[in-house]
């Protein structure tokens, strides 16, 4: 095992670890919706006469829910990361935490599950709340080692 001496603080490499993820995830998802919209907006103004993109539930789910749920997810998977012994195993219990919130979403914009936006609006405090409580435990519980070892 590699001991790895720099001059920075578990929290701070931590926090570089998470952004590492999260800002490209983010990126290529605004960069997504904005090409859906543009794509949904030209193929069904003709029929509907006006713009049914973007609306009040994709603007939250977009701009509030999914960055705080991308950030909770990558929070999770550094963790799992950091305790697991092996990268398959890593993957894997990383997948089975995604499926759930896949099925959320592919519900709320398939229109099977309606949610309105003051409801995603509270979905993401509770999601912004739970990342913040599992940043600071595993801020206060890693090891230093393991965080620049294992990768997610």
């Amino acid at each position: 095992m590699v001991s790895i001496i720099a001059p920075v603080t578990i929290r701070e490499l931590f926090i570089g670890k998470v952004l590492s993820a999260f800002v490209p995830s983010m990126v290529i998802s605004i960069i997504s919706v904005i090409l859906f919209g543009i794509l949904v907006n030209l193929l069904t103004f003709d029929m509907f006469s006006s713009l049914l993109f973007p609306n009040s539930n994709w603007l939250v789910l977009v701009l509030w829910v999914s960055p705080v749920l991308s950030l909770l997810t990558i929070l999770i998977n550094v963790l799992i990361s950091a305790r697991v012994q092996s990268f398959q195993a890593a993957q894997q219990l990383g997948g089975a935490i995604v499926l759930p919130i896949i099925l959320l979403f592919i519900g709320q914009t398939s229109g099977f599950l309606l949610i309105s936006p003051l409801l995603l609006f509270m979905i993401g405090c509770v999601l912004l709340l739970l990342s913040m409580f599992i940043f600071s435990r595993i801020t206060k519980y890693n090891n230093r080692n393991a965080l620049f070892e294992k990768q997610i």
